[in-house]
């Protein structure tokens, strides 16, 4: 227990969660730091008056209570007054800054760790807002088994928003029994993490929320940075322009008339019905690289489903259903059932048109 003032929280350190006065996610790192100050400290000298007025007191279950008492700092030598169980000494002063602490410092803020990848997010307004995305590459589900896969900044703007949010203060909503304006759910790992967010907070510019991580106020300009990203990717505007969006390496494209280029080691290997051959590895690198450039995103028509079948598979196992219509010296790419069409440009239309012949 780290008490200051009229403030205290509580951390079960084994389970790595704080259990007072709301429920909620300690910060390992905050915990960490402040056990391994404590184990590491020297004292520079022992007895002195008692402590009167302490700046903090941190409480230790060690199969007892062991109560440290953190006093005032001597001005002239930067050291500072301890007293552990009532017996007070003089310390380095880096031991009274490691403890002279907020409680609140030992609570985890942010909703997901720096550095996370998520493998699913959803963000729901109302009836306003409902994106589902899924998987690596966070492909969009729109209903009745139909996918679309987005542009990476969009993409990356949703997921910098969201990584974003962070608790300003920590409390429980006034009515957490109430239907929440909107929720954000994630998925890092095997681990879900959720927020709801309510009404506004007494203080102004913080909206209510209840999370995973606890319960308390984000700042409104967060939340509205989640919602405007993720309207742009529950858009048309939101669909990327680039043909080829995994999450993982291609390790394979198969091709019309039952050709397959395949990843072979350090090469790529061509498989059909008459044999195998090696690839020129140049050239299937080279067609890829241009699948990865943008091309021109426009309605999809009737025509653009009857191109021929391409499916192009990452090293992650997942598999894209492509129709590939060439039309001179034209090329239009449709990912699956997306309500858009790609048109290359040249240089990435004459690649693929003579893809399945070079093979």
């Amino acid at each position: 227990e780290l008490r200051r003032d009229d403030r205290a929280v509580v951390v079960d350190v084994a389970r790595g969660v704080v259990t007072a006065p709301t429920a909620g996610q300690a910060d390992p790192t905050a915990v960490a730091d402040l056990l391994s100050s404590l184990a590491s400290a020297r004292v520079d000298r022992r007895g002195g008056a008692p402590i009167a007025a302490p700046r903090a007191t941190i409480v230790l279950d060690v199969g007892r209570a062991l109560t440290v008492t953190l006093g005032d700092e001597v001005a002239a030598t930067g050291q500072a007054w301890v007293a552990v169980d009532g017996q007070v000494a003089l310390v380095p002063g880096w031991v009274g800054r490691a403890l002279d602490r907020d409680p609140d410092q030992l609570r985890q803020r942010r909703l997901v760790a720096p550095g996370a990848e998520p493998i699913a997010l959803d963000v729901h307004v109302g009836r306003e807002l409902d994106l589902v995305l899924a998987g690596p590459a966070l492909v969009r589900r729109d209903g009745d088994g139909r996918s679309t896969r987005l542009a990476l900044e969009g993409r990356r703007a949703l997921w910098t928003a969201v990584a974003a949010l962070r608790l300003e203060q920590f409390g429980p909503p006034a009515d957490p029994a109430a239907p929440p304006a909107g929720t954000v759910d994630v998925r890092v790992g095997t681990r879900p993490i959720e927020l709801r967010w309510f009404g506004p907070c007494a203080a102004p510019g913080l909206v209510q929320v209840a999370t995973t991580i606890g319960d308390g106020c984000v700042a409104q300009a967060a939340i509205d940075a989640v919602i405007a990203a993720a309207r742009v990717a529950a858009s048309d505007a939101g669909i990327a322009a680039t043909p080829l969006v995994t999450a993982a390496p291609v390790v394979a494209l198969e091709l019309p008339g039952g050709v397959r280029v395949r990843q072979d080691g350090g090469g790529w290997l061509i498989e059909a019905a008459a044999g195998r051959w090696d690839a020129d590895a140049d050239r299937v690198r080279d067609l890829l690289t241009l699948l990865a450039a943008p091309a021109q995103r426009r309605a999809r028509t009737a025509d653009d489903q009857g191109g021929a079948a391409w499916a192009v598979i990452d090293a992650s196992g997942e598999r894209q259903a492509w129709r590939v219509r060439v039309a001179g010296a034209a090329a239009t790419i449709v990912r699956g059932d997306e309500a858009v069409a790609l048109e290359l440009a040249p240089a990435a239309a004459a690649a693929v048109a003579a893809a399945p012949a070079g093979a």
